[in-house]
């Protein structure tokens, strides 16, 4: 099974490469391969994670419109004399594998969609939540190459001690360290946030994930404010969990008004953990069945500021609510449940 992914695509978050991990350990019948669509410092990063790495193919903005080619060329040479399965990672690698997905058994998993790459060939697409679906359709890819959406989480390795992280940031007690979970948030939103807290003298901390996409723009407007004391990125050496299970509580902002986001997996990742969660009810994992409501429950920044400043106070009440969360999300987004939902979509097409 060759797997292909691009791992600096804004559509290809951590919680994809998990699941790519994940599977890839899972599939014990099958020998792995991974083709890493990126440099050769991106291919050795995943390497490093375990990920059997046959090669990478860089130029992954592709400039030059070769890169279809180039990697279709490679997936021939590699794979000349065996038919193989192909599972392409994100809308990135789908959309690059598109010229082999007609000689090849292919599947992609989606979970954000990037408008501005158009394809998809042979594949079956496998999206994450039922919201992309008709975005899928509108894109060009045919109803009966989509198949069912299923979701997953990578469980949770041995992560830092709490105390250590707040340390590490140098926060004092009554400091609100918050994780903003997902790279699209509308910077917008986390300013008006932090500027809210600020008028109510609650001092804050709001950690952005290293791959945010409107960071510039955020620190600008922070810095015109007097508040960029307030933001920081999750530093190299910490991971994202790390900073999640240090946190007071954990925010998904909502995306602007102009744009749109499709990923639910970062959200699923942080919902499965016990730190207090707001997600608003217009993102897509509302609309995945059973647990789409437990988890996008706020209306708008405002309530968030307002539970933001009673978390301490309610802190039994935010505790057997974080519970309920995580033991129905668990019971959902399980592993053994992904790799059997994947196996029965590969399954049901040979």
């Amino acid at each position: 099974m060759l797997h292909i992914i691009t791992p600096s695509h804004f559509a290809t978050s951590t919680a994809l490469f998990g699941l790519m991990r994940m599977t890839i350990r899972q599939f014990h019948q099958e020998k792995h391969q991974v083709i890493v669509i990126g440099d050769v410092d991106e291919a050795s990063t995943c390497r490093n994670q375990g990920v059997p790495v046959l090669g990478s193919c860089g130029g992954a903005e592709n400039a030059s419109k070769t890169l279809q080619n180039r990697l279709c060329k490679y997936i021939k040479e590699a794979y000349q004399w065996q038919p193989t399965k192909i599972v392409a990672w994100g809308w990135h690698a789908m959309v690059m594998t598109t010229e082999c997905a007609w000689e090849y058994d292919s599947y992609a998993v989606v979970d954000e969609v990037d408008k501005g790459l158009l394809g998809g060939g042979g594949h079956v697409v496998i999206p994450t939540s039922c919201y992309a679906v008709p975005c899928l359709e509108q894109l060009g890819i045919p109803a009966l190459q989509i198949a069912e959406p299923i979701v997953g989480v990578v469980p949770t390795s041995i992560a830092l001690d709490s105390d250590e992280v707040r340390e590490h940031f140098k926060l004092n007690r009554n400091c609100l360290l918050v994780s903003i979970i997902g790279d699209l948030g509308s910077w917008r939103e986390i300013l008006a946030v932090a500027i809210r807290l600020e008028a109510l003298g609650q001092e804050v901390k709001l950690m952005l994930p290293i791959s945010y996409r409107d960071r510039t723009h955020l620190m600008r407007a922070m810095m015109i404010h007097g508040l960029v004391d307030c933001i920081q990125e999750i530093p190299m050496e910490l991971r994202q969990v790390d900073v999640l299970l240090a946190a007071d509580c954990a925010w998904c902002p909502p995306v602007a008004s102009f744009d749109i986001s499709h990923n639910v997996l970062d959200v699923l990742s942080a919902a499965v953990e016990m730190t207090p969660l707001a997600v608003h009810q217009n993102h897509p994992v509302a609309t995945i069945p059973t647990i789409g409501s437990q988890i996008a429950w706020a209306e708008n920044g405002m309530e968030v500021c307002g539970w933001m400043l009673n978390l301490r106070a309610n802190n039994t009440m935010n505790t057997q609510k974080c519970t309920e969360r995580v033991a129905t999300v668990r019971s959902i987004a399980t592993p053994a449940r992904f790799i059997e939902a994947l196996q029965m979509r590969m399954h049901a097409v040979v």
